[in-house]
């Protein structure tokens, strides 16, 4: 069996990521990378499925912007062709409510 992991993607405004005016996450890789990652796991790897662990966005504290941003990133992992299982991390639900996600991901 060949599965795949995805975690802490942190997608999120690239003005985020920042902890006492110290870039603590490179925001402005986050899409580039995801992109990089499905076309390795369609054209490459072909995992029977894969596994995100969570922190799929980097939490800003407004809860329209964390929707925005968590469906941006399920966006770029919809070309994957192979079936996506979701957990959600602490910060996916710092201002969205489980029942939210779970909304977003029609659960």
């Amino acid at each position: 069996m060949k599965f795949a992991i995805l975690n802490d993607a942190h997608i999120g405004p690239i003005t985020s990521g920042y902890k006492f005016g110290v870039q603590r996450k490179v925001m402005s890789e986050g899409e580039k990378l995801l992109k990089e990652f499905v076309r390795k796991m369609n054209e490459e790897d072909h995992p029977e499925f894969i596994i995100n662990l969570g922190d799929s966005i980097e939490d800003v504290n407004d809860k329209e912007k964390d929707i925005i941003s968590y469906k941006r990133f399920l966006s770029l992992l919809s070309p994957l062709k192979y079936p996506l299982y979701h957990l959600i991390g602490n910060h996916d639900v710092r201002t969205l409510p489980q029942e939210e996600i779970a909304k977003i991901l029609g659960y």
